[in-house]
């Protein structure tokens, strides 16, 4: 039969036998104190390891509070007022060209019913066009 080797508490410094099952990896006694304190210890750390992942997710959250729209008052909160003009002036540019290219699909699915509709207006010479 071997002897355990004793080990000393990191908080309360006083000697124990440390559990079979945990081995070397015990740094504590089995007080309640002595946990709390561990429980206490080990929490900062996550929280330090943790904090971008942390921030990233409340960032994201309060930037898109429902799904397809952007909280541009985040945005101006966070960085500042030019990137909330350059963020705007994207979102336009992407939403112009976006409906330009779903007017297209429409003009070559469907062409008869946004004549019809009025949507489109007929030039002679070139054909169908979308109106500016």
């Amino acid at each position: 039969m071997t002897l355990k080797r004793r080990r000393r508490c990191r908080y309360c410094r006083e000697l124990f036998n440390p559990d079979h099952r945990v081995g070397d990896r015990q740094k504590t006694c089995s007080t309640p104190d002595c946990q709390r304190m561990r429980k206490l210890q080990n929490c900062r750390d996550w929280r330090a390891r943790e904090a971008p992942v942390i921030k990233r997710e409340r960032l994201a959250r309060r930037l898109a509070p429902q799904k397809g729209t952007l909280n541009l008052k985040v945005v101006r909160d966070e960085w500042g007022w030019k990137t909330e003009v350059l963020i705007r002036e994207l979102s336009i540019l992407t939403d112009r060209s976006r409906r330009d290219e779903y007017i297209g699909i429409e003009l070559g699915k469907q062409r008869l019913s946004l004549i019809l509709s009025g949507r489109v207006a007929r030039d002679e010479s070139v054909g169908f066009r979308v109106p500016p």
